[in-house]
């Protein structure tokens, strides 16, 4: 399958940190995981010490969303910096649970009021 192109992503920051949410409900999968390893990559780049991804919109999660996720999470501890879950649904937390990535990722209840970007 090709990446969705129509996947609508948010992007606010507050200081060093930026915050991506997801504004219509989202299956984080193969077509929609290439675009959030993109939006990741283009948000290291720009500085970002702190990525917050919030999850609140994310319906389902699978192996190709995980390994989405993962990738976000390597490329942001590869430049030292931190990736942050937040806001996850049930459906999402016992995905991560259940594969042991609840340890792995830093996750967070809520996001933070962050400003929008200009």
């Amino acid at each position: 399958m090709s990446p969705d192109p129509a996947l609508r992503i948010t992007e606010h920051w507050d200081g060093r940190t930026a915050v991506i949410a997801f504004p219509d409900p989202l299956e984080l999968d193969s077509r929609t995981g290439p675009r959030l390893r993109e939006v990741v990559r283009q948000v290291a780049e720009e500085g970002a010490e702190t990525l917050r991804l919030d999850l609140g919109k994310v319906v389902f999660v699978d192996s190709a969303g995980l390994a989405a996720l993962i990738s976000a999470l390597k490329a942001m501890r590869a430049k030292g910096h931190r990736l942050v879950l937040s806001n996850l649904r049930d459906e999402v937390r016992e995905v991560l649970e259940v594969t042991g990535l609840h340890r792995v990722f830093e996750v967070a209840s809520a996001s933070p009021v962050a400003s929008a970007r200009p």
